[in-house]
Order: C-alpha cells, then structure tokens, then sequence
C-alpha cells in the first residue's frame, strides 16, 4: 500500500490511509478522525486542500 501525506500545516503530516471519517461542517471546517483516534480540526482552507489532495490522489487510483 502506497503511503501518501497530507500537509496540515508545516512539519504535521496526516497519512491519509489512517482517515477513518471526514465532518465538514456549514463552513466548511473539516473534523477529521484518524484510525489513531486522533481528532484534527481543519481550517477553511487547509479542509478545501484536503478535499482537493483526496480527489487528485483517488483520481490516480
């Protein structure tokens, strides 16, 4: 299985192979639970470049 990461902010990487479930909510803010049960709160922004990241990579697959 190819290991691929998502930049949150510098130096925190999320592997997305670890994403149990995305929660975006009205304003687009993304709760993304990790198979870690780590929780990572997303900002506007970096949840639309999550969304983007996720639909590039699932278009090479």
């Amino acid at each position: 299985m190819e290991m691929k990461f998502f930049e949150v902010k510098e130096g925190y990487y999320i592997n997305i192979n670890y994403i149990v479930s995305i929660y975006y909510d009205k304003a687009d803010v993304a709760t993304v639970t990790l198979t870690t049960e780590e929780v990572v709160h997303l900002n506007a922004v970096d949840a639309i470049r999550l969304k983007v990241f996720l639909a590039k990579y699932l278009n090479t697959q």
